[in-house]
C-alpha cells in the first residue's frame, strides 16, 4: 500500500456499495458488463467472419468463433486470477512487467510479422501475439506506481520528465512498428493519467503541442496515413482507397436502421466491408441488429467505465486510484476510437473494439485490465468494512453500557421466558 497521503479522484460522484457478484470477490458492476460484452463478441465474431472462413478454412464456419471463445475462456481466467492477487503484488509487478515489454517490443521489430502495413505481431504456430497490447496495460501500471511513489513530481514541468520518458519509450517502439493507432490510444491514456495525478493543465498543454507536431510529422511521413486523412475529409473522392471503408460502413448502418436486418443477415460482410470481424465489427452490429443494439453496446461500455472510475474515486490508495483510472481510460478510449471510426467521425486507425472484435492479444489484456480494477474494488470494499467496524463496535458497547429503561426491562422480561427469573435490572 502507498505511504503517501490518501488520493481520491474528486471528479467522480460516489455511488452505492457493490452488489453481490456471481463469483465471490468480484465486483458485479465490473464483471457483468464485461461478461456480456465478451459473450456478445463471440456471437458477432461468428456472424461477421463466416463468409471469410467458408472460403478459406475448409468450410468451418465456426473457425474464428471457436478461437475467440478459447481466447475468452483464457482471458476470463486471467481476469479472475488478477482480481484475487494482493494489491501489493500488483504494485510490485508494475516495474518488472514494464521492463519485460521493452525487449518484446524491440524483438517484434526484428522478428515480427508484417500485417496490414504494421510490424507488431509475433507468429507462434497458428497463433499471433501482439506485445503492444501488453505494453499499454503495464505502461499504465508503471506510471501509476511512479506517480504514487513521487506524488509531488507532477506539480512542475520538470517533474513530468520521468513519466513522459517511460511513456515515450513505449510509444516510440510501438510507433517504429508503424502502429499509429495503438500509439495514439496509449498517449491519450497517459495524458489522462497525468491530469488526474495532479499535473497542471498548462504543463500538459506545453507537452501536448510538441506531441501533436510529432504526430503530424509521422502522419505526413507515411503516404497511406496521409491518404486516410484525405479520405476522412472527402470519402467519395477517395472511394478507391481509404474512403471505401468509410462508405461501406455508413451503408451498413443505413441498411440496419433501428432494428437491423437480423442476426447473421448482413450483406456488407460478404467481401464489401473490409475486416468485418475485427476493425469493422461495430458496422456489422449496426447492420444486423440496428441502432437499438448499438446503443446497448454503448451502454455496456458506459456501465463499465462508470464503475471503473467509481472504484478509482473511492480508493484511498494513490497507486490503486491511479491504476483504476488509467486502465479504465485505456479501455474507454480504444472503444470510443473504434466506434467513431465506424461512424466516419474520425480517420481510420485499425484498432479493434475491446471485448468484441476478434483477437486474442487485445481480448486477453483488456480482461486483465478489468481484473486489476476488480482487484482494486475488492480491496477498497475491504478497507471500508474494516474502517467501519471500530465505530460500529464502540457504538454497540456504548449502547450496552446504558441502563435499560423501565419499558425495556418489561419487554425483556416478557420475551426472555425462563431467563426472566434470573434477570436483574441494573441500578441507576
Amino acid at each position: 500500500m502507498s505511504k503517501v497521503a490518501p488520493f481520491q479522484l474528486r471528479r467522480v460522484r460516489p455511488a452505492p456499495s457493490p452488489h453481490a457478484s456471481p463469483l465471490p470477490g468480484l465486483d458485479a458492476n465490473l464483471f457483468l458488463p464485461t461478461l456480456l460484452l465478451v459473450a456478445f463478441g463471440v456471437a458477432m465474431v461468428f456472424s461477421a467472419s463466416y463468409p471469410t472462413v467458408l472460403e478459406s478454412h475448409h468450410g468451418d464456419a465456426w473457425f474464428y468463433a471457436k478461437r475467440q471463445a478459447g481466447f475468452a475462456a483464457f482471458g476470463l481466467l486471467a481476469l479472475f486470477g488478477f482480481s484475487r492477487l494482493r494489491l501489493r503484488h500488483i504494485r510490485w509487478i508494475a516495474y518488472p512487467a514494464f521492463i519485460v515489454t521493452v525487449p518484446l517490443l524491440i524483438g517484434v521489430l526484428i522478428l515480427g510479422r508484417l500485417t496490414n502495413g504494421a510490424i507488431c505481431w509475433y507468429q507462434i504456430g497458428p497463433f499471433k501475439f501482439q506485445p503492444s497490447e501488453m505494453a499499454k496495460v503495464f505502461l499504465v501500471l508503471a506510471l501509476a506506481r511512479l506517480l504514487a511513489d513521487h506524488p509531488r513530481s507532477v506539480e512542475t514541468l520538470k517533474g513530468l520528465f520521468y513519466p513522459l520518458a517511460l511513456a515515450g519509450l513505449i510509444c516510440g517502439l510501438v510507433l517504429m512498428g508503424k502502429d499509429f493507432g495503438t500509439t495514439a490510444v496509449a498517449g491519450l491514456a497517459v495524458f489522462v493519467l497525468l491530469f488526474l495525478a495532479g499535473a497542471r493543465l498548462k504543463d500538459l498543454l506545453g507537452v501536448a503541442l510538441p506531441a501533436l507536431g510529432m504526430a503530424a510529422f509521422f502522419i505526413a511521413k507515411e503516404p497511406y496515413r496521409l491518404g486516410r486523412i484525405f479520405a476522412f475529409l472527402n470519402p467519395e473522392a477517395h472511394a478507391d482507397k481509404g474512403g471505401y471503408h468509410i462508405i461501406r460502413a455508413l451503408i451498413a448502418f443505413g441498411s440496419g436502421g433501428l432494428f437491423g436486418l437480423g442476426f447473421s443477415r448482413s450483406r456488407e460482410k460478404f467481401f464489401y466491408l473490409p475486416t468485418p470481424y475485427t476493425d469493422s465489427i461495430f458496422a456489422v452490429i449496426g447492420e444486423e441488429l440496428g441502432l437499438l443494439f448499438c446503443l446497448i453496446v454503448l451502454s455496456l461500455f458506459v456501465w463499465l467505465g462508470w464503475r471503473g472510475l467509481w472504484v478509482s474515486a473511492m480508493s484511498k490508495d494513490r497507486f490503486a486510484s491511479l491504476a483504476a483510472a488509467g486502465l479504465t481510460s485505456l479501455v474507454l478510449i480504444q472503444a470510443a476510437t473504434n466506434i467513431l471510426v465506424s461512424l466516419g467521425l474520425i480517420p481510420l486507425t485499425g484498432l479493434p473494439l475491446p471485448f468484441i472484435s476478434y483477437g486474442g492479444s487485445s481480448l486477453l489484456f483488456n480482461l486483465i485490465a478489468v481484473g486489476i480494477v476488480a482487484n482494486i474494488s475488492r480491496h477498497t470494499a475491504r478497507e471500508e468494512r474494516s474502517s467501519s467496524r471500530p465505530a460500529d463496535s464502540s457504538a454497540k458497547r456504548e449502547e450496552e453500557s446504558l441502563p435499560p429503561s423501565g419499558s425495556d426491562r418489561d419487554l425483556k422480561v416478557k420475551q426472555s421466558g425462563q431467563r426472566s427469573r434470573t434477570f436483574r435490572p441494573r441500578s441507576s
